[in-house]
């Protein structure tokens, strides 16, 4: 269980932890505050979040530290229990009133926000802390509590009398099950399918049947020339504008006279809001027109479908590569959450896919960035400042950005801020991200 405590005790409360084996410690401060550069700047993935407090905690402060901590994108920061220790009689209305603010602050932002899973909020209140209280607090269980069971074996005899029985295992299990109608309506279908499935030939005779091939060799996607369609996976950061950029490629590859299919998987599904204000035309394909059979495929320029189950993005994916003489489009645009980014890296043929990649330019977000394996596809990264910088962050600037892809020896493209005051765009916008990538 990964953990991080947070209290003025916080080596030795660390240690007891470890010393119990159920613990890994990811970090150990005596405060929030004075620590939330080394928090910010770190990606955190643990269990719980121990918070304990004593009588010289300035709470308030604490909690403004921890409300900022909490706003950190949800790719860097994923906690899934926030728990507070304190003693009954430590102001403990003011602590419940301030507690109660972090909890309706993370379940807001997971309403708004699909990617960000808000943590569960515990509140102890206890007469007294102790290792054992808080190992028992946060295992159900107490260290006192755990004794070694014993056997002991007694045999059952009259008062007074020595046994002169011995009573050996029989040898023999006898089972008995009850009767229901479940048992019997699962009888009767297995001995339906036994029936359908029972093969009267023998065993010689399939074995004569069986064609033999020598060499054979199966390798998905092996010719790329099947391939006609371009393919772009857009992505990015919770509001970095991928969206956006997805509309001005698909308005501007239009324009230039090519047929395009925009595939939407994300939670906010903004891709035809999005196309409305453009003022293009566009088709919105069904769910059995996104499997090939549409005229539309062929008429219109610019088609669109939304969808927000992952299971239909892990099935369709796979589909659509392998029969793309279905689809008739010269580009196909598939936008999804960067939380999805597995499943549709695991569902493509990386070798004819192309990511655009929104990312605004703060440090988080490059870290963000710089976390992410891309399956050596070209990337586009395109970069957002259109948003105002949050508390305690600044934007980096292009350049500054650049030298920390160099020194990792990224060959990303990069794409400069734009703001679209509207998607009147010509052929030209397309054209030149075509020959970035």
């Amino acid at each position: 269980m990964k953990v991080i405590v947070v209290s003025k005790a916080h080596e030795k409360i660390s240690d007891f932890l470890l010393r119990q084996g159920n613990f890994e410690i990811s970090f150990s401060i005596d405060s929030v505050s004075s620590n939330l550069d080394l928090l910010t700047n770190n990606i955190i993935r643990v269990n719980k979040f121990i918070f304990i407090i004593t009588d010289d905690t300035d709470f308030a402060k604490e909690i403004r530290a921890l409300m900022m901590l909490l706003d950190n994108p949800a790719g860097l920061l994923k906690i899934e229990e926030l728990v507070f220790f304190f003693k009954i009689g430590i102001n403990s209305s003011h602590m419940r009133e301030l507690i109660n603010v972090v909890s309706e602050s993370v379940k807001s932002r997971e309403k708004e926000d699909n990617t960000y899973t808000a943590p569960l909020v515990y509140v102890h209140e206890l007469e007294s802390l102790s290792f054992d209280i808080l190992y028992k607090e946060l295992m159900g269980k107490s260290t006192i509590d755990a004794i070694n069971p014993k056997l002991l074996i007694k045999y059952r005899v009259e008062r007074g009398e020595e046994s002169k029985k011995a009573f050996e295992p029989s040898g023999e299990i006898i089972s008995i099950s009850p009767y229901t109608t479940q048992n019997m309506e699962h009888h009767v279908a297995l001995k339906a399918v036994l029936q359908k499935t029972e093969n009267p030939m023998s065993l010689s005779a399939i074995e004569a049947i069986i064609p033999e091939y020598e060499n054979l060799k199966l390798k998905a996607y092996e010719n790329l020339e099947l391939f006609k369609s371009k393919w772009f996976l857009i992505t990015g950061d919770r509001m970095s504008g991928s969206t956006t950029h997805a509309t001005a490629i698909a308005v501007s590859a239009v324009m230039a006279g090519h047929s395009v299919m925009i595939l939407d998987f994300t939670s906010s599904g903004g891709i035809e809001e999005t196309l409305k204000v453009a003022a293009v035309e566009y088709h919105v394909l069904n769910a059995k027109e996104i499997l090939g059979d549409s005229l539309a495929l062929i008429q219109d320029n610019l088609c669109i479908y939304e969808n927000k189950s992952k299971d239909v993005l892990g099935a369709i994916l796979p589909f659509m590569q392998l029969r793309q003489n279905l689809f008739n489009r010269d580009i196909i645009i598939i936008l999804f959450d960067l939380v999805d980014k597995e499943i549709v890296f695991g569902s493509v043929n990386t070798q004819i896919c192309s990511v655009i990649f929104s990312s605004l330019m703060f440090q988080k977000s490059i870290d963000l960035l710089l976390s992410i394996d891309f399956y050596n596809m070209k990337t586009l990264i395109w970069l957002n400042d259109n948003i105002s910088c949050p508390l305690r962050c600044h934007k980096l600037t292009i350049n500054y950005i650049v030298s920390l892809f160099k020194k990792r020896n990224l060959e990303y493209k990069i794409i400069e801020p734009i703001f679209f005051e509207d998607f009147k765009l010509d052929a030209s916008f397309y054209q030149s991200i075509e020959e970035v990538l």
